[in-house]
């Protein structure tokens, strides 16, 4: 063991009571590698399970490569490749016992020497909580987190020689820990460098290799470390805001609410999402393998629709797959589990808020919530019914018949149209930082208010570009020259357009509120956010990490910049 670069170790839940709960089952319970395939292994002192495989051979060659192949219909001498790659693997599951308690851990070896472990019975948090305790919060390399409220976003961010967490520029209540990297303390020195996610990595030094002898001794060390509380007095303790539900009770209690969503048709609050990095360009999504359709992005309501029962099951969700359809080689594939995609939030019993992400329930703070509910309380954050009542009406048909979607752009043609208070901005091209940005605003008004219009149907994620709209571009209206010329050059064109619905307007009065000299002040301008829904709401039956967004996002709109802000609610008609 002593060339051994690096290790990877999950840890299991306490449910697992032997090696075989330990691995992934076939529908009928049995192991899906044949547990006589697994060496027993009782060696100083450490019991426990070994599986190897030589690994997959993968041959290639140029006919099924498709860039030789593209390129061989140009050469004369002809590209000639064939070879085939093989990836050992093993995994080493052990147990030791911990407070006279059995505890089960994996040791993974090679690509894929995880493939047959019950990702259902490991710890989720097990990594990244030993990391942040045995990491120099001085030295951290790379901080990969994501965002609930827009889903598809994800950051990894890196630095070389390692720094203090505040460099990263992490916003502590909006952004999940997903995996770190750093240096360790001094007193793991026999570790160069850890990586912490749902697994621990350790890169050990090489004068103090992994051993037989240290197996126990540094599992045993790892499992009091991710025991420990001692991240909560550093910058890691906003870990706790979305803390992992473990409990397999409770986990079956919320599969069980979430399932009777659906199955109620209750979406507002549930949606299908990317879980990972993926470059979306290159690829689109399909439900099923053989299925016609390729999608640009994923939708609850079209995944069920496709399903040949109206009825679903958690079984269905945590069995079926999403798949991927690489544009370039024109192959579909299995990517993740149907469950993993979904994005939720779900009230207990007890009305405490979870979270479900990536496959994985969180529980929102209590703390936590209440910060938010306090914001919104204290300063009367609620749907105006007083404001820009005849400007933003009710009850507009927004179904667009050849795209077969509902699209706001509709509500905002239709409120524009023939109202000379209001100039259409939906789709324009605005200067912002020499980049043309689509969307400045949706609409803009004579009394110097900035109307930004998204409807709302699943999910916080659906509402997510909206608070980023208002919050960026708006400052950029205030603070750059540029952005407000392009927009009287819109408004110069647009005016003059016969079939744009801002053709004759007044365009002098909208000018006079962009003028091209100076810096404006945010006190004259109010930012709106109008959300659009079947039914009339109050802003309290938002999702909370939507709440949430309206809270960060007012509190810097208003407090840090200056501007008036307002939020309505207008009743449409989807289908």
């Amino acid at each position: 063991m002593a060339d051994i670069e690096q290790i990877s170790i999950y840890k299991l839940k306490k449910t697992v009571k032997t090696f075989e709960d330990c691995v992934k089952k076939d529908t009928k319970g049995q192991p899906l590698e044949s547990f006589l395939k697994y060496t027993s292994i009782n060696h100083n002192g450490i019991i426990g399970k070994w599986w190897y495989s030589k690994g997959e051979a993968k041959e290639k060659n140029a006919s099924n490569i498709p860039w030789v192949n593209f390129m061989n219909e140009a050469l004369e001498d002809k590209i000639s490749i064939e070879y085939a790659n093989l990836y050992p693997r093993g995994l080493f599951l052990y147990k030791i016992i911990i407070d006279n308690e059995d505890n089960y851990f994996a040791m993974t070896f090679g690509l894929g020497g995880d493939k047959n472990i019950n990702k259902n019975k490991i710890i989720p948090d097990f990594g990244i909580k030993v990391a942040m305790n045995i990491c120099n919060p001085d030295e951290i390399k790379s901080v990969q987190t994501s965002q609930h409220e827009a889903i598809s976003i994800q950051s990894e961010k890196q630095i070389l020689s390692g720094a203090g967490l505040s460099v990263f520029n992490i916003d502590y209540n909006d952004e999940f820990f997903k995996r770190i990297i750093g240096k360790t303390k001094e007193q793991y020195n026999y570790i160069s460098s850890v990586t912490g996610g749902e697994k621990i990595q350790l890169k050990f030094n090489k004068d103090k290799p992994l051993t037989w002898d240290s197996i126990k001794e540094i599992t045993i060390e790892l499992n009091t470390l991710y025991n420990s509380e001692s991240y909560k007095n550093t910058e890691f303790k906003s870990f706790d805001n979305w803390s992992f539900e473990k409990d397999e009770e409770k986990i079956k209690e919320l599969n069980k609410k979430l399932v009777e969503e659906i199955n109620n048709n209750k979406f507002d609050k549930i949606s299908l999402c990317v879980p990972e990095f993926i470059d979306i360009n290159k690829i689109n999504f399909k439900y099923e393998e053989a299925e016609n359709n390729n999608h640009e992005e994923l939708n609850l309501i079209e995944y069920i629709n496709t399903l040949r029962s109206n009825k679903v099951f958690i079984s269905t969700l945590q069995n079926k797959n999403i798949y991927i359809y690489d544009k370039e080689t024109e192959v579909t594939y299995p990517k993740w589990k149907v469950f993993q995609c979904i994005v939720a939030e779900i009230l207990d019993k007890d009305d405490v808020c979870y979270i479900l992400y990536n496959g994985l329930w969180r529980r929102i703070s209590t703390d936590f919530k209440q910060i938010v509910n306090n914001y919104l309380n204290n300063h009367n954050i609620k749907f105006d019914e007083n404001i820009l009542v005849d400007e933003l009406p009710n009850n507009i048909n927004i179904y667009d018949t050849t795209l077969k979607q509902d699209r706001e752009e509709i509500f905002n043609k239709k409120s524009a149209k023939n109202n000379d208070k209001l100039f259409l901005f939906d789709k324009s091209k605005i200067d912002i930082a020499n980049e043309k940005i689509y969307e400045i605003c949706d609409i803009l008004t004579t009394n110097k208010e900035l109307i930004h219009v998204k409807k709302y149907k699943t999910g916080a994620a659906s509402l997510s570009h909206l608070f980023t709209q208002a919050k960026l571009y708006s400052e950029a209206i205030i603070i750059n020259t540029d952005t407000r010329k392009t927009m009287v050059e819109f408004i110069e064109k647009e005016s003059n357009n016969i079939e744009s619905v801002n053709y004759g307007k007044n365009k002098d009065a909208f000018k006079r509120i962009l003028p091209l000299t100076n810096r404006l002040h945010e006190s004259d301008y109010t930012v709106v956010l109008c959300i659009l829904t079947k039914e009339n709401i109050q802003l309290t039956d938002l999702p909370f990490m939507t709440q949430y967004e309206i809270y960060k996002m007012d509190d810097y709109l208003r407090r840090n910049r200056g501007f008036n802000v307002k939020y309505l609610n207008r009743k449409v008609t989807m289908h």
